[in-house]
């Protein structure tokens, strides 16, 4: 169980190190709630040139609940894509969607004060719709069970995540820029079939309870 566990941890090591900086961020939040106004993302029109903004505010969580389940969405959809595209492109997928999802939540939502936003949502969306991209282009490539822990986890939590319409439209922008950028990538050969077929269910959560 150790090896197998090991293997796990290996090719989601981004998830998991991801996580751990969530958790960490969260307990530092939570001793100075102050750190919300330092990273999290706003309206362009509170902005005022802060664009870290954009980057920071993924890694912040307003609750425990909001907290634990970004942290299992992004293990699980890690544990799927993270095998067959690779350990940097599953990084550039979330960063570079939650970005551009984040940018375009600023444009488009406005309001009258200050109301910094976060969480890694739009992120793990991204990377459900890469993973969707994928298995729609080497479906061969994906033979893991629809009821394996880590699918019945991302169905679950791509539909109980939109609990309110600024989540809706967060998961709506990641999703679209995952679609997007990992469409382009199997196009043009980034994202290609493996030379041998990846067996996902000896990457499963389950074989590690």
């Amino acid at each position: 169980m150790y090896i197998k566990f090991s293997k796990w941890i290996r090719y989601n090591i981004i998830a998991v190190l991801l996580s751990i900086i969530f958790i960490i961020i969260y307990i530092i939040k939570e001793i100075k709630p102050e750190i919300n106004e330092l990273l999290g993302a706003c309206s362009m029109n509170f902005i005022n040139g802060e664009y870290y903004r954009w980057i920071t505010c993924s890694f912040l969580h307003y609750g425990l609940y909001h907290l634990v389940g970004n942290v299992i969405g992004l293990l699980a959809i890690g544990s799927l894509i993270s095998p067959f595209i690779g350990k940097w492109k599953t990084l550039f997928f979330f960063f570079i969607s939650d970005l551009c999802g984040g940018i375009t939540f600023s444009w488009i939502v406005s309001s009258s004060e200050p109301n910094y936003g976060g969480g890694a949502s739009g992120g793990i969306f991204a990377l459900i719709a890469v993973c969707l991209v994928c298995y729609l282009r080497f479906p061969d490539q994906f033979q893991c069970k629809w009821y394996r822990i880590d699918v019945l986890i991302i169905i679950i939590y791509f539909f109980i995540a939109n609990d309110n319409w600024s989540s809706v439209l967060t998961h709506i922008f990641g999703f679209s820029y995952g679609i997007i950028f990992s469409f382009i990538f199997v196009v043009s050969g980034l994202i290609k079939k493996p030379c041998q077929q990846i067996n996902h269910d000896s990457y499963s959560l389950e074989n590690y309870s």
